[in-house]
This record gives structure tokens, sequence and C-alpha cells, in this order.
């Protein structure tokens, strides 16, 4: 059990910090090319590409194929842990890994608890928000499962009344599109990356798109405002809050560069239209390719086999035909169960497919085969084994259609 978890958790690093590398770098031109939005949407495809690895394919009844491998995605994830479990390092990686995840998890609990001790009571006010006892920190949306506005004491006075009602307006943004609880997933996912970089950055990345697009959002909204708006995050101290669940409405993400934005006109609808589609067409791809990238085993082949005997008491009349037998291989390769699948051509009688079964099912009892995998430990499996049986040996060379495209003859046709 701990051998599969440690797989998929492998599967799940490789695949998110692909994902992000390449978010990481089309990030900007995304955002120049379509707007804030599209841009922040974008950091989308990393959660989807994760549920992806869970999507496996559906299996149907395989027939035997020789060669069959590994997908690249389960080949690598197979070879991280298996290097580690070679040089004995496997269970202390685990530990070290639950550790650090677990302390990363404590840190984020001790920040958050740690400002809002800091803000002290908090009052109602008139506007729907909450005034905080301290003046230092805020404005700021806090709250997983109900977020709330929380502004500083001295909220009033520092800003003015139009200012304040951008301030507010960005906060309810944030508070309508879920952004509190996207920030919670996102420090959930940091804290079980703790030794991933890729996974840092992000985040960081993260956050600022987010603001990016909350800014957009309230200047579309009020787009006569853009000086305002920028005179009220000037006034806002540059500090960081040290919030790690949280909207803040301003600490240390890039103030010149939120505000260089405010000059640059919105995305049309147009821009918004294929931006969206092209978001929609990424996400389909990323979760189409996570998705085929897995396989969700490797399959049983043949190791040892043994041609049958052929029936004498098959008559004059008879030419060709192939039998297609039930197996269930053990998981040390030994078959476990033989049963008739069907035969072919339909026109054969009942002697005769008496006669072919007992053959083959007799023969394929002797084999030996190498077992199906899953994340390459070995697992019973059932499979479809055809064999051939032509009375002209000038067909030999000429198995049936069906079974030629599918599988593997064992030593030829019979």
């Amino acid at each position: 059990m701990s051998h599969e978890i440690c797989l998929v958790l492998a599967r799940l690093l490789l695949v998110s910090s692909l994902v992000m590398l390449v978010v990481l770098g089309v990030r900007h031109w995304v955002r120049r090319l379509f707007g804030a939005t599209i841009g922040y949407a974008l950091w989308l495809l990393v959660p989807v590409s994760m549920v992806a690895i869970f999507m496996r394919r559906p299996e149907s009844l395989p027939i035997v194929v020789a060669g069959r491998g590994q997908s690249m995605l389960d080949s690598l994830a197979a070879g991280v842990w298996q290097t580690a479990t070679d040089t004995g390092w496997s269970h202390w990686l685990l530990w070290v890994w639950l550790i650090g995840v677990l302390s990363s998890f404590a840190l984020t609990v001790l920040a958050q608890s740690r400002l809002l001790r800091r803000l002290g009571p908090l009052k109602a006010r008139d506007d729907g928000s909450w005034q905080a006892r301290d003046d230092v920190f805020g404005p700021m949306l806090i709250g997983i499962l109900q977020p709330r506005i929380v502004v500083p004491a001295g909220f009033d006075k520092r800003y003015s009344p139009k200012e304040r009602v951008l301030i507010l307006a960005h906060e309810h943004v944030h508070r309508r599109r879920g952004d509190v609880q996207l920030t919670a997933l996102v420090v959930l996912l940091r804290c079980l990356q703790w030794f991933n970089p890729i996974a840092h950055l992000a985040a960081q990345a993260f956050r600022k798109d987010q603001e990016f697009a909350c800014d957009a959002a309230v200047i579309g909204q009020f787009p006569n405002a853009r000086r305002t708006y920028a005179d009220a995050m000037l006034k806002t101290q540059l500090a960081d809050s040290g919030l790690p669940v949280g909207c803040f409405w301003q600490s240390s993400h890039p103030i010149m560069e939120r505000i260089i934005m405010f000059n640059k006109p919105l995305p049309g609808q147009m821009k918004r239209a294929t931006g969206s589609s092209v978001l929609c067409a990424a996400v389909l791809a990323t979760s189409c390719l996570v998705w085929a990238a897995q396989a969700s085993e490797v399959k049983a082949t043949y190791a040892t086999t043994k041609p049958p005997s052929f029936p004498d008491n098959l008559g004059d009349a008879f030419v060709e035909a192939a039998v297609y037998l039930k197996v269930e291989i053990a998981a040390d390769g030994a078959p476990i169960q033989v049963e008739l699948d069907h035969i072919t051509p339909a026109s054969l009688t009942q002697a005769q497919i008496e006669q072919l079964e007992k053959s083959a099912t007799a023969s394929v009892k002797s084999w030996i085969f190498n077992p199906a995998k899953q994340d390459g430990v070995a697992k019973s499996s059932w499979v479809i084994v055809p064999i051939t049986y032509s009375k002209d040996s000038d067909s030999n060379a000429t198995p049936v259609e069906e079974a030629s495209k599918n599988s593997m003859h064992p030593d030829g046709n019979f």
C-alpha cells in the first residue's frame, strides 16, 4: 500500500511541477494578450492536471500482447521511487516528507493565528465590513468558510470616501470569486510540496495574478477611478502582513506593476472571448494529455509456451479455426483459470468445438506468462489468448486476421 501511495505522490509531483513551469513561463504573455482575468484563470491547469492523474482509463479484457510497457509518466514515477528503494532511503524519505508537511502546516497555522490575534476583537461596521482593533494591517479578506472584510482601526481617517468604496469593492471581488478558498488550496499544495522550489515560486506568482485580476475587475466597474484607486493603494503601508490564507489589499505585491496596469486599456469583448476559448482549449488539452500519458497497467505477456496438439478427429471438411480462451493469470505468471471465450468460424460442429477447446485449454494450462503489473507491482489479471488451428500447412504464415492485429501468436499457428 505504501508503495502505491508513494508512486501516486511521485506522479503528482512530476505532473504538477511540469504544469506549474509551463504556467510560470506563459503567464505574462497571456496577461498582456488576453487580460489579467485570463492570466489568473490559467492557474486552473494545475489542479486539472492533478485530478486527471486519478482518472484511469477503463480497462476491457485485454488480448495478450508482447512488448506493452509502462507510460512515460508511470516509468518516471516508478524510477524515482525505485531509486530511493534501491538505495535504502525510501522509508526515510517518506518520514522526512511527512515531517516537512506537518511542520509547514504548523508554521502556516501559527502565522495565521498570530495575525488574527493582532487584529483583536472585530467590530461590525455599517458598510458590511469589520473593523479591527489594530491600525497596522488591512484592509483584508479573512475566513475560509465565511470570509469577512476586515479594515484597520484608522480606515475612515486614512482613506477618502471614494477610496473606501474602491477598496471595499476590491475585497468584494475577492469574496465573490472565492479567492480565499483558492488561496487555502494553494497553501495546502505548498505544504505538501514544501521541498519543491517550483511550488513556492508558483504560489507567489499565483497571489500576484490574483491581485492583478481583482484590480482589473474593479477598474472595469469604475473605469474613471483609476487615479483614485492608485492613490488608495499608495496610502497603504507597504509591509507584508504575514497572512498565509486570505486576500490582503496591499502588501509586498509589485505595487508599481499594478499601478502601471491601471494605465493600460482593458481587453475588449473579442479579446476576452478569444482568451476564454484559448483557456478552455488549454485545460482540455492538458487534462487529455495527462490522462493519455498514463497506462493503467503493464499487460501480461508470454514467457514460456508449448504448441497444442492438433486433434485428429476434426474431419476432412475442417480447414482452419481460431480458439479464443479467457485466462486468469496469477501474480507469479501461472494460469489459474482457463475458459472458452469463443471459436471461429461459426460453421464448426459441436464436436469440432469441443475437440479444439480441449486441445487449446490443455496446452495453455502448461504455459507460463509474464504477469501484469500495476505501477511496477505484479498482479493477477484476465487476458484473452488466441490460438489458430490450420489443417493446411501452407497457411501457417497467415494467421487469423483479428488475432494478427491484436496479439502475438506463440510459436506461430497451430
